[in-house]
């Protein structure tokens, strides 16, 4: 009779001791067997050897969407919007924000442009505003939009409509400020093409003619670079476009303050006004 509850006894312990293990092997509901991939939080931690506090929280952030071309690399970005006091209490939009893109030229071993490596200093970059990317989600794929920078005029000290497009210290200068040359313009053209993909090219164009070299941008040189986009990877551009435009335009930060708000007023027997 010992024997018999000893023996019961030892598949007990063994019975609770697979339970354990198979358990252990199940991590977040997967059925992959002692899964070592890392949570958030200890990627953020390090992993086993933590470098930072468990408390830790990211305060910035880099949110990059990236594609691949044969001859360069496009990157999206976004320029996050500012704001400024408003009232006593409030806050208020001060500019509105946009989404760069960036263009890079490959580096073959040569030097010559269609290796894996990239020129991060002959980059090109455009900064697109809010109703330019509404403009490019509603008429893509189904046709080709063109945005144009105009480039400084003889006189002027700035581009229209692009922070990008300005002035270097090679222009020439009279009387204390900035005179510029006619520069030409700054295009983005998106085209349709077979398969639903979309071409991406950045060039700068003077009555109508690419390659133009500009007085007022040392990289112009590079241009024009061309991405194709592929139907897949548009259509995560797309959604990333159309998600960010709330937050660009500060809507969905501002709402959220407004409705607690709103909340606390309620709570607080303040009524809705």
């Amino acid at each position: 009779m010992i024997a018999r509850h000893q023996l019961l006894l030892s598949r007990s312990v063994a019975a609770g001791a697979r339970h354990l293990i198979s358990g252990s092997r199940k991590s977040n509901g997967s059925n992959c067997r002692y899964s070592s991939t890392p949570t958030i939080r200890q990627y953020f931690d390090g992993g086993n050897t933590p470098s930072r506090p468990s408390s830790y929280t990211p305060s910035r952030a880099f949110p990059q969407y990236t594609i691949f071309g044969d001859d360069a690399l496009l990157s999206v970005k976004p320029l996050l919007p500012t704001f400024k006091p408003a009232s006593r209490d409030g806050v208020a939009l001060d500019r509105k924000g946009k989404i760069m893109m960036a263009f890079t030229p490959r580096l073959d071993s040569d030097g010559s442009g269609g290796g894996g490596g990239f020129r991060w200093d002959d980059q090109i970059t455009i900064a697109l505003a809010v109703e330019e990317v509404g403009l490019l989600i509603n008429q893509l794929p189904s046709y080709e939009v063109e945005i144009c920078r105009d480039g400084p005029r003889p006189g002027t000290t700035e581009g229209t409509g692009n922070m990008q497009y300005g002035m270097n210290s090679g222009a020439a200068q009279e009387g204390g400020g900035v005179q510029i040359s006619d520069a030409p313009d700054k295009v983005l053209t998106a085209r349709p093409g077979e398969g639903a993909t979309v071409s991406f090219k950045i060039d700068f164009v003077r009555d109508g003619v690419g390659g133009q070299i500009s007085p007022v941008d040392n990289n112009s040189h590079h241009a024009p670079l061309e991405v194709v986009v592929q139907a897949g990877e548009f259509e995560v551009l797309k959604r990333i476009m159309e998600s960010s435009i709330p937050y660009l335009l500060g809507w969905t930060s501002m709402m959220d303050i407004g409705i607690a708000s709103m909340m606390r007023s309620g709570i607080d027997g303040g009524g809705n006004r």
